[in-house]
């Protein structure tokens, strides 16, 4: 009897530990986290907080030479390894610190006459290669290491990651025109997505990863294309979703389940305010959600696609943030009286929407509501940059 419940125990006491750590894993709820921007201090650093903590500075200035840091457009990869953001810093030139005792003047007898007007800017040639320009920066958020991106010389700006892994894809504006690239952590280089269009902006990947939305100025006014992402450029298919003569549809954003899109438009209806459309993908039925309220571009869908939260512009209030069901009914607002509202974003989950508001002061502060607009509060006692959030 006693070596049957012994051998008894022996093949049983695994399979018990094996469920009291997946009721612990279960149990345990996942953690969420903001980030967002400050202009606290000398430089515009990103900052990361949780509901009912204490914000954690992320980005730090290390390096003596750095006189201007700012830092916008967070974006955190699916597993919440990596932050990717736009920063634009400028260093000390490195050619003068070398001649400690240049005072403005020329280095040497001949040298104003041999540059004339382009003097001064020579001497500034190597901050402008160095910096000067908006690049894409990556953080490794577990062992807080930094990494440089991307190396044009022209601005590259708005990352968002791919559905898995830490490839990203970015806006490079050069000469007027924009393009999407992709990149990332241990990707050397990049790959250009967007060839034959000059003017790809806002771009939207889907939740699959498979097509990317944006739009671009093309017989006269903003319309909104498709384009499947391929390795090969051959593979690329775009498509033009909208085309309404003399009517501007920007900004498109993809339902959860990538059925559905939508978007703002100034409709001839409206009279020039721009108001939220819904556009089924496979059919191409257009519903329109608002009527006359002057959307704004930074509007957001829950993940579940079924809410939207949206600002509506002002003249004399600001800009309002409201929420309304994804099929245009259950209008409701976070703001309002003198309050500015700014970039909304919802949480991994859709129970609550974080965003900017400020008073008559001026000083944006992260707020944080449940998705029926009760239980309002403010998440940090630092002011906010009026810069795009991030929650997950």
């Amino acid at each position: 009897m006693k070596t049957g419940t012994i051998r008894k125990a022996t093949v049983f006491a695994p399979l018990a530990l094996a469920a009291v750590f997946a009721a612990l894993a279960f149990s345990t709820p996942c953690r969420a986290a903001i980030v967002f921007a400050s202009d606290e201090g000398k430089f515009r650093h990103l900052y990361s907080v949780e509901l009912g903590g204490e914000p954690e500075l992320l980005t730090k200035n290390e390096d003596p030479d750095l006189m201007v840091m700012l830092n916008t457009h967070p974006a955190v990869s699916s597993d919440g390894r990596r932050l990717a953001y736009a920063s634009y810093r400028i260093y000390v030139d490195e050619g003068l610190r070398q001649w400690k005792q240049w005072n403005g003047l020329p280095l040497f007898t001949m040298e104003f006459d041999l540059y004339f007007y382009s003097y001064f800017p020579s001497r500034t040639y190597y901050t402008r290669h160095k910096s000067l320009n908006w690049s894409i920066y990556m953080l490794d958020l577990e062992t807080r290491r930094e990494k440089k991106i991307t190396n044009f010389l022209w601005d590259e700006a708005t990352p968002q990651f791919m559905p898995r892994g830490s490839d990203f894809i970015y806006t490079l504006t050069a000469n007027k025109s924009v393009f999407v690239l992709r990149s990332g952590w241990s990707t050397p280089g990049f790959k250009q997505i967007t060839l034959d269009d000059n003017q790809a902006e806002s771009p939207m990947l889907s939740p699959d990863g498979r097509f990317l939305l944006y739009h671009s100025f093309r017989g006269w006014n903003w319309d909104i294309y498709k384009l499947k992402m391929a390795d090969l450029p051959s593979g690329r298919e775009e498509t033009r979703l909208t085309a309404t003569s003399g009517v501007n549809e920007m900004f498109p954003q993809w339902a959860s389940d990538g059925k559905k899109i939508f978007f703002i438009s100034n409709d001839v209806s409206s009279r020039g305010k721009y108001d939220l459309y819904s556009l089924d993908v496979a059919t191409g039925e257009r519903k329109r959600l608002t009527q006359g309220e002057n959307v704004g571009a930074d509007f957001a869908v829950s993940p579940d696609g079924s809410k939207i939260a949206y600002l509506v512009a002002d003249r004399k209030s600001g800009s309002s943030l409201a929420v309304i069901d994804a099929d245009g009914a259950n209008k409701f607002f976070l703001t309002g009286g003198s309050e500015i509202a700014r970039h909304p974003a919802w949480s991994p989950d859709g129970s609550k929407v974080a965003f900017l508001a400020s008073g008559k002061d001026r000083r944006f502060m992260l707020n944080v509501s449940n998705a029926d607009g009760s239980d309002r509060n403010p998440v940090s006692d630092i002011p906010c940059a009026p810069s795009p959030i991030a929650w997950y």
